[in-house]
């Protein structure tokens, strides 16, 4: 494992405990580079900016990403979502062909999926009426 890692998801959530329960305190970019303090099982607890927190290793990868100015992505006016599947070599073609490989999958579904978003206070609510831990 590398000292420096770089968020590999449109966002990453950095946590104040290593649970995907714990309370979200910052929304980190994709790209943005973090330093990599400890380890405790599937989490890594990270230094970025004036933070500490905990993020999932899945949220993390040792690869570089590099995001400059005047890139050929920035000057077609790619946004950060095409950009990082543009990262993970997914793009307009490769989602074409899955699409026709796959027409039984319905892809509105996963487009509603992905803009769920929950309400933190809300689920720190669901927390501790349920009395769940974040583990």
């Amino acid at each position: 494992m590398s000292d420096v890692m770089s968020v590999q998801q449109k966002e990453g959530k950095l946590r104040e405990k290593p649970s995907f329960l714990g309370k979200i305190s910052k929304k980190l970019p994709y790209g943005t580079k973090v330093t990599v303090a400890k380890e405790q099982g599937d989490w890594y607890n990270i230094k970025v900016e004036n933070l500490t927190g905990w993020l999932h290793k899945s949220s993390l990868t040792e690869k570089e990403i590099v995001l400059k100015a005047g890139a050929e992505n920035v000057k077609a006016g790619v946004d950060n979502d095409e950009l990082v599947l543009a990262g993970k070599g997914f793009n307009s073609q490769v989602e074409k062909s899955y699409s026709q490989s796959n027409p039984e999958l319905n892809y509105g579904l996963v487009d509603r999926m992905e803009k769920l978003e929950v309400n933190p206070v809300a689920l720190e609510s669901f927390v501790k009426d349920g009395g769940l831990t974040h583990v």
